[in-house]
């Protein structure tokens, strides 16, 4: 249950904020769909949350709603859930996909139009020049395992290792170079101001 504990720990501006946030991702996901005609199962459909013997804490998400300025639907029998809730709360405009047919998807279009000769292709290790690259272009780095990320400078190095790789006279390891990182790993790789806590 989000929002009430949003609004309870962090106050009305932040849970505000996390709900934009997710409406804008939405929002981006489905017009990179509809722009690329991604074939990714995408579906909108509403979400429920719900508990099996106590309404109180699905009131007080319903009451946080309302508090942002949204809301949402309170139910006790929902069609076609194959079990006895005690409280549900829905919200509408919300949407499902498969996520491994859009990365795939997406990872083609990234790299379509990539014309990289052999001076580029490959991360050098030791000047952090970060190219500029056409919009919607990327670079896809794959069977390649971070082991350290450092900022440097107005961005980040980031130190790649290829486990598969022996290491015959060259290096294994590299440095990518990057202004934004985003770290998607279940635990953070490094501790960056106490993503580990207790």
């Amino acid at each position: 249950l989000i929002y009430s504990n949003l609004l309870r720990y962090q106050g009305k501006e932040t849970a505000q904020a996390y709900f934009t946030a997710n409406k804008e991702a939405l929002d981006k996901f489905r017009q990179i769909i509809t722009e690329y005609e991604i074939d990714c199962d995408f579906e909108p459909m509403p979400n429920l949350i719900y508990e099996l013997h106590d309404r109180k804490n699905i009131l007080r998400e319903l009451d946080a709603l309302e508090a942002i300025g949204t809301k949402g639907i309170y139910i006790e029998r929902p069609e076609g859930l194959p079990l006895t809730i005690k409280a549900g709360l829905v919200t509408t405009n919300q949407a499902q996909f498969h996520p491994l047919k859009f990365a795939r998807e997406i990872a083609e279009i990234q790299t379509a139009s990539m014309q990289l000769d052999d001076s580029t292709q490959t991360a050098t290790s030791h000047e952090p020049n970060i190219p500029s690259q056409p919009n919607h272009i990327s670079r896809i780095y794959e069977e390649t395992k971070a082991i350290d990320v450092k900022r440097d400078g107005t961005g980040y190095a980031v130190t790649t290792i290829n486990p598969y790789i022996k290491a015959t006279g060259g290096s294994r390891t590299h440095t990518v170079y990057a202004k934004r990182i985003i770290i998607a790993t279940h635990f953070p790789l490094k501790n960056f101001r106490g993503l580990y806590f207790m």
